[in-house]
């Protein structure tokens, strides 16, 4: 069986906000572009992920990293992360930033996109290198 690895499912176009912008433009930005969550980053690097239940609770006038305390940690993965470690890291983060070997951001791994790529290649388990 094919390995499957993050490059094969991530979501390539990311979106995300700077941590000094306000919370009403990561909304904006997130019913634009019909997200669930926002990777939030400091100096271009990824630091965070902003749920959309919490984007809607805060005071849209509030900068991002007034609300830090709310925000999840991200966590990041290599390009070639195995689905089975993907599929595990996900029961515990709601997304996983995809980063290259050149430590930039280049994808973004959701549950949603480890559903579907389990639907197009009947995934069942992959073997371990």
């Amino acid at each position: 069986m094919e390995l499957i690895v993050a490059e094969d499912i991530m979501t390539e176009k990311v979106i995300s906000v700077d941590i000094d912008s306000l919370v009403s433009e990561a909304r904006k930005k997130m019913s634009d572009n019909d997200l669930k969550k926002i990777v939030v980053t400091k100096q271009g690097k990824p630091e965070y992920i902003l749920l959309e239940w919490k984007v809607f609770k805060e005071d849209g006038n509030k900068k991002i990293n007034e609300i830090i305390e709310s925000l999840n940690i991200v966590n990041m993965i290599l390009l070639d992360e195995d689905i089975d470690d993907i599929r595990r890291d996900l029961q515990r983060e709601p997304a996983l930033v995809v980063m290259d070997y050149n430590k930039q951001m280049v994808g973004v791994v959701t549950a949603t996109d480890l559903y579907k790529s389990m639907s197009k290649t009947k995934y069942t388990k992959t073997a371990k290198r």
